[in-house]
Parts: C-alpha cells; sequence; structure tokens
C-alpha cells in the first residue's frame, strides 16, 4: 500500500518512525511536506503565500495516489492540516487518519471534521501498521487498538495498546523524507 504523509514546519520523528516501519514490511511512503514560511505564529510573511505552497502540495499528492493518508501535528497546527486535508478528501477520496498530540487529547474534536476518518491515540507504528494491514486484505479494522474510528456518524473508541518497551525493534528512522526538504 501506498501511505501520504502531511506535517509543516519541521522534521518529525513520529513521521519518520512510522515511514521506516511500513517500509521494512514493502509498503510506499512519501510525504507533501509544507515549510510554514508564510506564517510561523510568530512572523507572517504574506509575499510567501504567493508561492502557493497548497496548491503544489496537492498536485503532488495526486500523483502519488496514496491508499491512505496520515496527518500530524501539534495544536497550533491544524489551520493548515484542515486547509489541506479538506482539500485532499475532495480530490482525492481516500482513508484518513491523524495522529499526534492533538489526536491523543481529542479524537472526536477532530474527527468532527467530515474529511477525517479516524484518529490515533499514543504510539502510531503499531496501530498504522495494522490499519494498512487490515485495508490492504479489505478486513474490519474498527476494533484496532489505539485508534479512535468514525463510523456511521459515531465514533469507535479503542483501548490503548502498551508502550513498545524495547525501541531497539524498530526500524532506523526515515530520515529520507525530509531532508530532501532541506
Amino acid at each position: 500500500m501506498k501511505v501520504l504523509f502531511y506535517y509543516r514546519g519541521t522534521e518529525n520523528i513520529a513521521i519518520e518512525s512510522i515511514s521506516a516501519v511500513l517500509k521494512e514490511v514493502g509498503h510506499k511512503t512519501d510525504l507533501i511536506f509544507d515549510p510554514g514560511l508564510d506564517d510561523t505564529f510568530y512572523f507572517k510573511f504574506p509575499l510567501f503565500k504567493k508561492l502557493k505552497i497548497e496548491d503544489k502540495l496537492v498536485k503532488k499528492a495526486k500523483r502519488f495516489q496514496p491508499d491512505l493518508i496520515a496527518y500530524g501535528g501539534v495544536s497550533n497546527m491544524y489551520p493548515y492540516v484542515n486547509s489541506i486535508a479538506a482539500r485532499l478528501k475532495k480530490d482525492l477520496d481516500v482513508p484518513t487518519i491523524v495522529g499526534g498530540v492533538q489526536a491523543s487529547a481529542d479524537p472526536s474534536g477532530i474527527l468532527d471534521k467530515e474529511y477525517f476518518d479516524m484518529a490515533c491515540k499514543g504510539e502510531g507504528e503499531e496501530a498504522i501498521l495494522e490499519l494498512v494491514d487490515h485495508l490492504e486484505k479489505g478486513k474490519d479494522h474498527s476494533k484496532i487498538q489505539n485508534l479512535v474510528i468514525k463510523k456511521n456518524g459515531k465514533y469507535i473508541e479503542n483501548p490503548i495498546r502498551p508502550f513498545i518497551d524495547n525501541l531497539d525493534k524498530l526500524p532506523f528512522l526515515d530520515k529520507d523524507l525530509f531532508f530532501k526538504y532541506g
């Protein structure tokens, strides 16, 4: 399967880890990265808005043709996440999942948006790997631990799995995702 990640502003270790886990078993991953130069919340540079970065990200996403789109971020990133997610859901009607601090703290608040299908609470490596396996095989994914699933207008909130005790069992981070962006 092909999983596309979206992130804005900085490198993200969680995305690099999840990507490495997926690649280790043969899945393809890519990243659409918004450097966030136009608005850092501290400084606003309207001139950079003219670069139309979101249009470029949508084109890249369409070329990649993902089977799943994964979003992440801290709470102050969600205006940007919402904007790109709305556009991508319209243009690429594929399942979407949101992870990160905001998704762990308020999964139902995130899933109130029509363009998000699932939220991941806590660590995402094992949950996303299991999700991708279920999606690939057409199996029901509504009982996967760490996931909150939106189904028929209701939320199915599954329990959190134990933390990964031995981090050495995880592959090295997929640094290439972000390195190509400088």
